[in-house]
């Protein structure tokens, strides 16, 4: 899976990746500025692994 962008969004961070020609979108409690600092310390190293926690369906309405 590769992240390939995240932005800020009104319920949390959102993150699109592409896995094997599929794009997922991804809603997670983290700040953008903390799905940054953790994609930063992976860069150059694979394979990497960061663990985020999604935002469930009922705590964005």
């Amino acid at each position: 899976m590769t992240i390939t962008s995240v932005a800020e969004g009104e319920h949390g961070t959102i993150i699109i990746t592409s896995f094997f020609g599929r794009r997922h979108v991804h809603i997670v409690r983290q700040s953008l500025d903390e799905v940054q600092a953790m994609r930063a310390q992976l860069r150059g190293l694979f394979p990497g692994k960061i663990t985020l926690d999604l935002v469930e369906g009922d705590s964005i309405d």
